[in-house]
């Protein structure tokens, strides 16, 4: 199995700390042990809970074969959020295109929640403000994330600030904040970020590894 990867391998590390910062940034009061447990069924290939943690988690961690993803999940909402994060980290996303790109992913039984994607970029591109986008959108706390995020794609707290002004759900709050730092690459660290890119790399020292060969990470899969 081929794996493609970006050239700047540093980015890679940068998007799951970033990531996992965002996620306690947002759930301050997530159980560190219950996200460990989880993760480990992530990276044994068990199954998983379908939930924004999660989510985000795989999104990283299949960055590189974001198909796999679609095993998953069988609900759209942490489908899109997953492959948000892949494509992000792979440096494979475009705001001009990401909603077009994850209708793609989406089963044909997903087709109403394609289409409320679909409202939220073109809300975006009409330039419809926040309140009308929100009490279109209301019905999907993600979908206006979607919106919030593609208004102002490159500040990730501009994006949270206007997503903040209508949205209190924790899980919708870090799924968006996660997907803008990983685009943004924001600074940020967490033990449990590292301790996935570990597992992600194979290497399993104390000291985090620095990939340089395509075929190492070949080997891996």
């Amino acid at each position: 199995m081929t794996v493609q990867i970006k050239s700047n391998l540093r980015s890679v590390y940068q998007s799951f700390g970033c990531a996992f910062s965002s996620i306690f940034t947002e759930m301050p009061n997530l159980s560190q042990d219950q996200a460990l447990e989880m993760l480990t069924r992530l990276v044994k290939g068990k199954q998983i809970p379908q939930n924004s943690l999660m989510a985000i988690a795989s999104g990283l961690y299949w960055h590189h074969e974001p198909q796999v993803l679609r095993d998953f999940f069988t609900t759209p909402e942490p489908l899109v959020v997953a492959l948000a994060v892949a494509f992000a980290c792979h440096n494979k996303l475009s705001p001009r295109t990401l909603v077009s790109n994850l209708c793609q992913y989406l089963p044909e039984n997903q087709e109403s929640f394609a289409r409320t994607l679909q409202l939220s970029h073109a809300l975006m591109e009409q330039g419809q403000s926040s309140i009308i986008a929100y009490r279109r959108l209301q019905p999907s706390p993600l979908a206006f994330g979607f919106y919030c995020f593609l208004s102002v794609p490159y500040n990730t707290e501009w994006t949270m600030i206007l997503l903040k002004k209508y949205i209190s759900q924790n899980s919708h709050l870090m799924a968006i904040r996660s997907i803008a730092a990983v685009f943004n690459q924001d600074r940020g660290t967490h033990p449990l970020g590292d301790w996935l890119y570990q597992h992600w790399t194979g290497c399993r020292s104390a000291k985090l590894p620095v990939v340089t060969s395509p075929d190492f990470l070949g080997r891996r899969v």
